[in-house]
């Protein structure tokens, strides 16, 4: 193999198989990358066995061929080259020349016949999702996924998608169980390939790692991206590259009985000045518990917390309430994670009764709705 590539292609290309090439790889094959060139253009292809990623750009194939390279030692080389053309070449005993100019550099391959079969995909119906949208919705609901292996059916992100009317509608759900983050997004089926008479429903479960890569090459391209469903995978094509991930098998819980439907009582505030208290209290909270207590009455919301180890902490805040009372403990932490997922300056939070989830949602606002289990000390 023989080729010449620009540097920021090349970079690019390795840039996004550095999370899947992982050193701690069960087989030593996968923390290579696979490069093959041939009729102009050099494609790469990387894989963990349960994610896939292959991209590809125009370059000048001297001499077509192919070699598996450490995916982390060529990053490490080509991200420290100039702009401008780079010249990669196979020689003896599988090693990889990497040349610009004066710089020669000569690192160890593989066989590329031992790397592993890389799986493929059909002409399978794709549908479009905007960037910005997609990012959305998993930038918003990513903090929820479970990090408890032995629930797998919550070790990732909901993904639903439905047609209704001449309209699709997205949703992307995650919950690990105390708290949910949920976001509808609904485009018109025209600015899709679909076509909604003879496109499926689904909802599948999304791998958190999964999730990370779809987030990556989701930063890589200009404006949309189109998703598919193949068997056990979901498939994501963005410009030049193609994401393969393998799909969580099993049935999503019924996250709807997280969400409570009897609202008992309401109050709104502003969302950056109970953001800011919330982080400022909670610097005194402990560590292993991360609770802060919230007491409400009306007219003002008192938050603090009381750490024997620390000190303690108080923040009176002012809030639109004129009901009775109320008095619960909750985790920092989501509460953060939560103020930051919504954007309107006014949050609405909602509750039925002290011991069900508490309800956050933007202002007349209902496409992203968050949920949290107040804690029980």
């Amino acid at each position: 193999m023989k080729v010449d590539v620009e540097k920021k292609e090349l970079l690019r290309m390795i840039s996004l198989v550095q999370t899947i090439a992982e050193k701690k790889a069960s087989m030593s094959q996968l923390v290579n990358l696979l490069f093959i060139a041939e009729n102009d253009r050099l494609k790469i292809f990387a894989t963990d066995l349960e994610i896939s990623f292959t991209s590809e750009t125009n370059a000048q194939v001297i001499e077509s061929g192919s070699i598996a390279v450490h995916a982390k030692n060529l990053f490490e080389i080509v991200k420290e080259l100039s702009d401008g053309i780079v010249s990669l070449k196979s020689i003896d005993n599988s090693r990889l020349q990497i040349q610009q100019k004066k710089f020669v550099s000569k690192i160890m391959g593989t066989n590329p016949d031992s790397y592993p079969s890389f799986p493929v995909h059909g002409n399978y119906e794709f549908t479009k999702i905007q960037k910005i949208v997609f990012l959305e919705m998993i930038n918003k609901t990513i903090f929820c996924v479970s990090n408890d292996d032995t629930r797998y059916h919550l070790n990732g992100v909901y993904f639903e998608k439905n047609y209704v009317d001449d309209k699709i509608k997205y949703r992307t759900v995650a919950t690990d169980g105390h708290r949910l983050s949920l976001v509808d997004k609904t485009v018109d089926s025209e600015n899709n390939y679909a076509n909604t008479s003879n496109s499926k429903n689904y909802g599948v479960i999304i791998p958190r790692k999964g999730v990370y890569e779809i987030n990556r090459l989701l930063e890589t391209v200009e404006n949309y991206v189109e998703v598919a469903i193949e068997g056990s995978q979901f498939i994501v094509k963005g410009g030049n590259s193609v994401l393969l991930i393998r799909l969580i098998e099993g049935k999503y819980p019924n996250y709807q009985m997280l969400i409570p439907k009897e609202i008992k009582y309401r109050m709104y505030l502003q969302r950056e000045i109970f953001l800011g208290s919330i982080k400022r209290v909670g610097l005194l909270a402990s560590q292993k518990s991360k609770c802060i207590v919230i007491q409400i009455s009306s007219g003002k919301m008192e938050i603090s917390t009381t750490n024997p180890e620390m000190g303690d902490a108080i923040e009176e805040i002012e809030l639109q309430y004129t009901q009775e009372p109320l008095k619960f403990t909750m985790n920092y932490k989501y509460l953060i994670e939560v103020l930051t997922a919504l954007e309107s300056e006014i949050v609405d939070i909602s509750v039925k009764n002290l011991d069900t989830p508490i309800l956050f949602t933007n202002h007349n606002e209902q496409a992203v709705t968050c949920v949290i289990m107040p804690m029980q000390l």
